[in-house]
């Protein structure tokens, strides 16, 4: 009589494997597309996934959650559907360790049920359009996550208080259509990124869309449309950033800018506009480099008011035809000098 045999399934072995293990560590294996976390703990995914369904790869509906890809990689072959979807309520949800490839959007949190705290670290996000999309958090710590090939944004932040806050640090954001967008922002720390090849006409690689209490430091912003372009930006920090071979300009601080430290940027190479122009009022310009951009190293706006500015350089710039309102300037242009714009010494601006 020939004898029976059985035949387990890779996944189903695997995860008989796992269970005792991650069993012992308090931690749940994940292992198929698609999935419904629906309990607060820890969750681990101990196989690669690949989802093709309506619903997201894995849907994310209880807080305090600590979801741990383990090195795996996410697939997603549907352009419509996310792959991590998390509309979790109040309490903290941390995402980390792996890759995800294609789909709408890699990690989205939606709102209303937006979890008060988001951790994202160690990821790589690629080809889709939005790699991380947060609506309605309270905070957020993004770090050391790259996202790369977006037909939109690498991270978009919206929603919810309009004083959210958080950090985003030493993650990459390349080739793709937009950057980091940011609406209604407070307290946040955006420090040690890079940010290459952002293509839009319209988008830059650090876009700020009302802050207040902001530290930019330390970022590296190259070959993009706009390097940063800060909307109605307070009380903010801008310093130590390195801006190079950028479209429009290198950073810009709009008409509601005001009481900010622009100090210490590098920025140099514009090939369609300023280095630095301000718009805004009462803004400290100090130890700058803006040099062989296209347009002014440094432009004061006709509206830009009681701005002081101080041991900044400025060299070759005007690559292009300038025109300023006074006089025939090549490196720095104040467009209204009625508007008590102070030179405190030590430019170097001929």
């Amino acid at each position: 009589m020939a004898r029976s045999r059985t035949i387990l399934h890779l996944p189903i072995l695997l995860l008989l494997v796992s269970l005792p293990a991650l069993a012992g560590e308090g931690r749940s294996p994940v292992w198929e597309s698609p999935t419904v976390i629906s309990t607060p703990g820890r969750y681990v995914l101990i196989r690669n996934l690949t989802g093709n369904f309506v619903d997201p790869v894995i849907s994310i509906t209880a807080s305090n959650v600590d979801l741990d890809l383990n090195g795996m990689e996410i697939t997603n072959t549907l352009a419509t559907t996310s792959a991590i979807t998390v509309a979790a309520g109040p309490g903290e949800v941390t995402i980390r360790n792996g890759s995800i490839v294609g789909g709408a959007r890699g990690i989205e949190v939606i709102s209303p049920g937006a979890p008060g705290e988001v951790t994202i670290e160690d990821m790589r996000i690629s080809a889709m359009n939005t790699g991380i999309f947060l609506d309605g958090v309270r905070s957020f710590t993004i770090r050391r996550t790259s996202v790369r090939d977006m037909t939109g944004s690498c991270i978009r932040i919206q929603g919810g208080p309009a004083d959210k806050g958080g950090v985003i640090a030493q993650n990459e954001c390349r080739d793709s259509t937009g950057g980091l967008a940011l609406f209604q922002v407070g307290a946040v720390r955006i420090q040690d990124n890079e940010f290459e090849n952002i293509h839009s006409s319209s988008a830059a690689a650090i876009a700020v869309f009302t802050g207040t209490g902001l530290v930019i430091a330390g970022n590296t912003i190259h070959n993009t449309n706009r390097g940063m372009d800060l909307a109605t930006t307070r009380h903010s920090r801008i310093s130590g950033n390195i801006i190079s071979a950028c479209l429009n300009f290198g950073i810009q601080i709009d008409a509601g800018g005001s009481d900010n430290l622009i100090a210490d940027n590098l920025i140099a190479g514009t090939t369609a506009g300023p280095g630095l122009q301000v718009f805004g009022d009462r803004n400290e310009i100090r130890g700058n480099l803006l040099n062989t951009s296209s347009g002014f190293g440094l432009f004061f706006n006709g509206g830009a008011e009681n701005n002081h500015y101080r041991d900044n350089t400025a060299r070759a710039n005007c690559q292009g035809a300038c025109s300023c309102a006074v006089g025939t300037p090549t490196d720095f242009c104040d467009a209204n000098p009625l508007n008590m714009n102070t030179d405190g010494g030590g430019n170097a601006l001929p």
